[in-house]
């Protein structure tokens, strides 16, 4: 079960973290992976060089995409490096702590921009084609904000939430050509992105107290999901949000 040999993924923020692991795990069942991020092609090729040290191909496509015309230029190069895409995982994302008083237009523009449109921009570039083929994934990573937003991440809960909507949609319009669409929702992972505030004792402890199974989830956590979502056998798996929480949302 959850053969991925033959199938062509495309990750978006891939080059550590969570979309790091899921690549890796994509890989060592067989997929073959573009990576994506801002960072330099040198930093890109270690994880693509780790994606073939499993006898998978890998390409690392750097871009940024709340940048105009960034999202089509990553699709087309993404086809191009692996003959097509099969699986599309958006999980690039910027998230800014912010009291609701202080947000700026450029931080909504800037979170709007990279956490709902640079998905459904993908998702039109990529997801035609795989209805063409009768088979696709697109996992559209969401938060544990969704269902616990704290008051200081207004913008980017907001965001995963039209996400989440927009992924209904998708999932009606797409699901007859077997394409599925849904939402994968980490709740408190351990990443570089919020090493700091975990890095803090009494805060760590206030949010291990807020998960039933009483630990911080590490970034190898999401892999089971995601290759579930984009397996064969999750095929009739859509329109649906996996919260990897440790059950914070329950």
């Amino acid at each position: 079960m959850f053969d991925l040999t033959g199938r062509r993924a495309l990750i978006t923020g891939s080059t550590q973290g969570i979309g790091e692991a899921i690549a890796m795990g994509l890989a060592s069942r067989g997929a073959d992976v573009v990576i994506n991020g801002l960072e330099s092609p040198e930093v890109g090729e270690v994880v693509t060089g780790a994606v073939k040290a499993l006898g998978r191909r890998s390409a690392y496509v750097r871009a940024d995409l709340t940048q105009p015309g960034a999202c089509h230029d990553l699709a087309r190069a993404a086809f191009d490096a692996l003959g097509g895409i099969d699986i599309l995982i958006a999980n690039a994302a910027v998230e800014r702590a912010t009291p609701w008083s202080d947000i700026t237009l450029a931080q909504i523009s800037e979170q709007w921009a990279l956490n709902f449109q640079a998905t459904l921009l993908l998702c039109q570039a990529l997801g035609p084609p795989m209805a063409e083929r009768g088979w696709g994934r697109i996992i559209a990573m969401g938060s544990i904000q969704q269902a616990r937003p704290n008051p200081r991440h207004l913008v980017y809960a907001a965001t995963k939430c039209a996400q989440s909507a927009m992924v209904g949609i998708l999932a009606r319009e797409l699901g007859p050509s077997g394409v599925t669409v849904n939402t994968l929702s980490p709740g408190a992972i351990a990443t570089d992105r919020n090493a700091e505030a975990l890095a803090d004792p009494a805060y760590l402890a206030r949010v291990i107290e807020r998960i039933p199974v009483g630990r911080i989830g590490s970034t190898t956590d999401c892999v089971g999901a995601a290759v579930l979502l984009a397996s064969e056998e999750g095929g009739y798996i859509n329109g649906e949000t996996l919260f990897v929480d440790g059950g914070w949302r329950a």
